[in-house]
């Protein structure tokens, strides 16, 4: 018997204008048990990504979200409409952008098993939120949103006043094409900062992302100086977690080498150096050349 879960992702958006997410939590509905459920993701670090955000403020929002659904599941309140589905969410179990949280539209995974429901839960948790304990077996992604979480709780537990010398997303305008580095700071010269996961399950997907960053790049030579004078471009890279992966990996890292422009590359046992080099020589965010 194939039942439907429905789930949201709750993100937490810093600005609206500058379009970035960081998973906050994901909220299921099963179908089968007519249950709402919530698994909230590490608040901490996404506090730590922003300077004068607080884990408690974000704590007290997904603390009311968790009585809600609470409350909805003892009184059974919800009559179940997939079309009403979303209504109820923003309206009764959390309101839409409080405090910067608010869900993605709702997905569907059809289940073959009532008994795979758990399963199948345990497993998005894994997938969608950084750092979860989850069941042995399941991977945890190591993903872009990751290395930008991973690297930013490092700078904020070293230095908590350095994250004012980094300016997030910044962007680079081509006629052709907009690219966003994750973090731009400044020394002796401009750094342009990029994650870049090649934690990823086929061969043909490492070739793909390596060819996409170095067509960027060859669209973007010639046009940094011009908007930021000096620079040097650094990938915080995660390799794959599969060893069969390594040599695809190996190759996606000569593709980028390959461009025009060339790349500082560090990888995560190399994370720490690269947070006490911004520690040691970032200048004041105001003094970057925009």
């Amino acid at each position: 018997m194939t039942v439907n879960l429905f789930y949201s992702v709750l993100k937490y958006r810093h600005g609206l204008v500058l379009g970035e997410s960081l998973n906050a939590g994901i909220l299921f509905y099963d179908l089968y048990s007519d249950k709402f459920s919530f698994e909230s993701g590490d608040l901490k670090r996404i506090a730590c990504s922003y300077p004068g955000l607080k884990a408690k403020k974000l704590s007290k929002y997904t603390e009311v979200l968790k009585e809600n659904i609470k409350k909805s599941n003892q009184s059974n309140i919800f009559k179940f409409e997939i079309d009403k589905l979303q209504e109820f969410i923003s309206k009764e179990l959390l309101y839409s952008d409080a405090a910067g949280l608010s869900f993605d539209p709702i997905e569907t995974v059809p289940v073959p098993k009532i008994n795979d429901i758990e399963k199948t839960i345990n497993y998005l948790k894994q997938l969608f939120l950084i750092d979860l304990n989850a069941p042995i077996g399941l991977k945890r992604k190591r993903n872009e949103e990751y290395i930008i979480s991973e690297v930013f709780h490092l700078l904020k537990k070293k230095s908590p006043g350095i994250l004012n010398k980094v300016e997030r997303n910044h962007r680079i305008q081509t006629p052709l094409i907009e690219f966003i580095f994750d973090f731009f700071w400044k020394s002796d010269s401009n750094h342009l900062t990029k994650a870049l996961s090649f934690d990823l399950e086929s061969h043909i997907n490492i070739q793909n992302k390596a060819l996409q960053i170095y067509g960027a790049l060859e669209q973007l030579d010639g046009t940094f100086k011009n908007q930021i004078g000096a620079f040097e471009i650094d990938f915080l890279v995660a390799k794959p977690n599969d060893k069969n992966q390594f040599k695809e990996f190996d190759n996606a890292i000569k593709i980028i080498e390959n461009s025009k422009i060339s790349s500082n590359f560090s990888f995560e046992d190399e994370w720490y150096r690269y947070v006490d080099l911004i520690i040691e020589t970032a200048d004041e965010i105001d003094h970057i050349k925009q």
